[in-house]
């Protein structure tokens, strides 16, 4: 999408510039031109429709904005590189351990395929861990040897994780 944005500006300029001036250099210039405000509108759409293709319910809690030497326009107002959603309403209660819930999380990046992981995420210990194939859980349903991240009360998939726990109707608090 990105490119043929930025390569239907580039071409649109030039072909502009050869027009008006029927020499090559202003060609040249208008086509450059061109790609660069494809490349410049190409990092800034890029949010909006990644918000527009998420599936109904999801929300956004976290967006990853960077500066780039490369990008000077990035210092004035930094493009979003990468977000991250969840879906309350998939928000599961884990077993019996109280306080844990297992939430899918998707991870949405420009220049990245897009990844739907289960995070188990423990409200109480301010914790998380994503759940692989390789997690085994206990007749208790806990995680046999948990490999957990810890995160600040700050963390915003974590505070949106562990709010829809307590939304969730007789779910253990």
């Amino acid at each position: 999408m990105a490119l043929g944005v930025t390569l239907a500006f580039g071409a649109a300029l030039g072909l502009l510039g050869h027009v008006l001036s029927r020499r090559i250099w202003p060609t040249v210039g208008a086509a450059l031109a061109g790609l660069l405000l494809g490349w410049i509108v190409s990092d800034y759409l890029c949010l909006p429709l990644a918000r527009a293709g998420l599936p109904e319910g999801e929300q956004v809690v976290t967006v990853t904005r960077e500066v780039s030497s490369l990008k000077p326009w990035s210092y004035i107002l930094p493009p979003a590189v990468r977000l991250v959603a969840i879906a309350p309403d998939q928000a599961e209660p884990h077993g019996m351990v109280r306080g844990q819930r297992i939430v899918p999380v998707r991870f949405v990046g420009r220049s990245e395929p897009e990844l739907t992981v289960p995070v188990l995420f423990d409200c109480v210990g301010l914790a998380q861990m994503p759940i692989t194939d390789r997690t085994a859980f206990g007749d208790d349903g806990r995680v046999i040897d948990p490999d957990w991240l810890r995160v600040g009360e700050e963390d915003t998939v974590l505070q949106a994780a562990c709010a829809a726990e307590s939304a969730t109707p007789g779910a253990e608090n």
